[in-house]
């Protein structure tokens, strides 16, 4: 089984938007309360959220003399992790 790594985006966005979060209390904080700013980084903040705690994508690779094959992918750990256990069972009860 192996995990497909995720983007990059949503971290990243989560750090943009916390910025322009953090930007708009410190200048409330100066006594200049400028609403786009808090609205500029609201969004950015949202959608990093969002990326980030989308499901990871699993996938089975089959490695052979042949070369390596991806067999399945999905977002459903368990069902992934079951085919991976039948795969190894059946590989053993083979001999």
């Amino acid at each position: 089984m192996v995990a497909i790594p995720m983007s990059c985006w949503g971290p990243g966005l989560i750090v943009i938007g916390g910025i322009f979060v953090i930007t708009w209390f410190a200048s409330m904080a100066a006594g200049q309360q400028d609403p786009t700013v808090l609205g500029v980084g609201f969004v950015p903040l949202v959608i990093g959220i969002l990326i980030a705690t989308v499901k990871r994508d699993r996938a089975i690779v089959l490695a052979t003399t042949g070369g390596e094959t991806t067999a399945l992918k999905s977002k459903d750990y368990a069902l992934i992790t079951a085919i991976v256990e039948s795969l190894n069972e059946a590989i053993v009860r083979r001999g």
